[in-house]
Formats: structure tokens, C-alpha cells, sequence
């Protein structure tokens, strides 16, 4: 390929990456939005022994995920 080809194929890969950095954005509202309107709904039993779960386990959590802002002590 001659450079005026690679340059264009450049081109092309960057506009097809912004598309579907879009399209990506679009899903990912669309399932957070779902989510929130249509999500799962616990009883007070479950509720209740969800929050159970995460009080047994957040040491564990601190321990395995010392860096407070890691996403994974966020749930």
C-alpha cells in the first residue's frame, strides 16, 4: 500500500471507531435506562439479606480491594 492508501484506510478505521464508540454509548444508556425502569425488585426478606451479605463481607472486600475508589468495593 502506498501512503495516500494507508492514510485513507486511516481515515476510514477512525470514522468506523467513532461509530461505534456511538453506538456503544447509545446501548449502554438504553440498558442502564432499562435497568432502572424495569430492574429487579427485591422483597424486604431479600433486602434484607442482601445487606447482610455485603456487612459479612466487606472486610473481605477491603482487604481483596484496598484502593477505596476500585469499583469493585462500589457493590
Amino acid at each position: 500500500m502506498n501512503k495516500e492508501e494507508l492514510i485513507n484506510k486511516v481515515g476510514v478505521l477512525k470514522e468506523r471507531s467513532v461509530q461505534l464508540n456511538n453506538e456503544n454509548n447509545k446501548l449502554r444508556k438504553a440498558l442502564f435506562e432499562s435497568i432502572k425502569t424495569k430492574g429487579h425488585k427485591l422483597n424486604q426478606i431479600n433486602n434484607q439479606e442482601l445487606l447482610d451479605l455485603f456487612a459479612n463481607c466487606q472486610s473481605d472486600v477491603e482487604k481483596s480491594f484496598p484502593d477505596i475508589n476500585s469499583l469493585q468495593r462500589v457493590f
